[in-house]
């Protein structure tokens, strides 16, 4: 994915680019899974790279539509470009939510960690983990749930355990071991728009087309991607 995220930005579609379509993919998601119901407050936990940028700029189109959603940080210095997504946020008007009780909360999104984690989260990492694992209430992953190797699907600990997870591109090679399962929930795939020069570099399947741009992914040997 590193590989395929440096070819996407090579051909100038940059994270900029991505980041507002993974956190589109993510909003949309989100509504589908509280079904449409706006009484449903949402909860947003965010890192400071660029997983935390998709929650953001997921957090603008769910506010955008209605929803109400309060965002938790991770940490306070944010990279450059889930910082710049932050200060829209402000600029709507969204202040950080500092303490919140998760359990009252329809749905927690969870953009902590991306897939280069590399050991245990820690810190305030690990409490919102732990604060949304015990919270009861359903969790979206995005792209892989924090805490979970992208490569072998071990589960540092803490990991969360997602209901739903919307993989971004394709599914993370982690989300297939039989040991993930359980922290990753039902998996969806976004269409991140990877140019058919680039798919066929890393051997990517056409899984999308104008009316189909969310699949929902089935386990099973051949690994089939089926319309969701």
């Amino acid at each position: 994915m590193t590989a395929l995220d440096k070819a996407m930005i090579k051909l100038g579609i940059d994270v900029p680019r991505m980041m507002e379509l993974a956190g589109f993919f993510v909003a949309a998601a989100a509504t589908s899974i509280v079904k449409n119901d706006k009484r449903k407050k949402i909860l947003v936990l965010s890192g400071t790279g660029n997983n935390g940028g998709d929650s953001l700029v997921a957090a603008r189109h769910l506010i955008n539509w209605g929803y109400r959603v309060d965002v938790c940080f991770a940490g306070s210095k944010l990279k450059p470009v889930p910082l710049h997504q932050w200060k829209i946020l402000q600029r709507m008007g969204v202040k950080e939510a500092k303490k919140v009780d998760y359990s009252k909360y329809g749905l927690i999104i969870d953009g902590l960690l991306g897939y280069n984690i590399s050991g245990n989260p820690r810190s305030r990492y690990a409490e919102m983990i732990r604060a949304a694992n015990n919270s009861k209430v359903q969790i979206l992953s995005i792209d892989l749930p924090s805490g979970l190797d992208a490569t072998t699907g071990k589960a540092y600990d803490p990991c969360i355990r997602a209901k739903t997870t919307v993989a971004l591109s394709a599914v993370k090679k982690g989300l297939l071991a039989e040991k993930a399962k359980k922290h990753a929930g039902r998996i969806l795939v976004a269409y991140m728009t990877v140019p058919e020069v680039v798919a066929k570099k890393f051997n990517l399947g056409n899984m999308f087309s104008e009316k189909n741009l969310i699949f929902r992914y089935r386990y099973s040997k051949s690994h089939k991607y089926l319309n969701f």
